[in-house]
């Protein structure tokens, strides 16, 4: 049990001495996801917008 609590407490001093490294990790993964998502969002808004232009051209006065 002694080995048990040993080794336990080794590897939760191994995560809290990595803790600023694995927080900036997940930060870096969620702005570059936000970033990917807005992206996208921008790339579908261009041929919905070209078709939109373009329904405008053609409708009926």
């Amino acid at each position: 049990m002694s080995r048990y609590l040993n080794l336990s407490s080794k590897i939760l001093l191994v995560l809290m001495q990595a803790l600023p490294e694995i927080t900036l990790l997940l930060a870096a993964s969620a702005a570059g996801a936000l970033w990917l998502i807005g992206i996208g969002a921008l790339l579908a808004i261009i041929p919905f917008a070209v078709l939109l232009g373009w329904a405008w051209t053609k409708r009926q006065s």
